[in-house]
């Protein structure tokens, strides 16, 4: 099924608009990228699944307004829209190749490269989201629905 949208909002419908984060487009940011904030802006993040932070920022489309989608990735120098994931919310995310999710709820990480793996659950990976659909990913930067965890 082709995904249309990043973002896809909470379980209910208290806070259906995402905490959105924005800055200059340090790289070529792909929507649904794990990416985080620098001095020049937004860039794909680099993040170890070892590091433990608090934030998640996912890269959002830049819109159907100016005629880009999920699979278009930000110019150098552009706005680049982000969401500061909240508990509870759904987004569509880059899940990298040989990534089989065979079960709702599994555990991601990052992959250290904006997009996300099956994340070591013994303590030593920060688990960032948890998946919301079952498919074997066989192609890079496919999009995977997931929650945050």
């Amino acid at each position: 099924m082709a995904k249309h949208k990043i973002f896809l909002g909470p379980a209910d419908s208290g806070a259906p608009h995402a905490l959105r984060v924005e800055g200059l487009a340090v790289d070529a940011v792909l929507p649904g990228s794990l990416v985080k904030q620098v001095a020049g802006g937004l860039e794909t993040s680099d993040k170890a699944a070892t590091v433990f932070d608090s934030q998640v920022l996912i890269a959002e489309e830049y819109g159907a307004h100016v005629g880009q989608d999920v699979d278009t990735a930000y110019t150098i120098g552009d706005v680049c829209l982000s969401a500061n994931l909240r508990s509870g919310e759904f987004v569509n995310v880059r899940v990298a190749t040989g990534n089989n999710l065979t079960a709702k709820g599994i555990a991601l990480s990052s992959n250290g490269d904006g997009q996300f793996k099956i994340a070591a659950t013994d303590g030593t990976e920060q688990v960032l989201l948890y998946s919301d659909e079952i498919v074997n990913v066989t192609a890079n930067n496919t999009l995977v629905k997931a929650r945050k965890a």
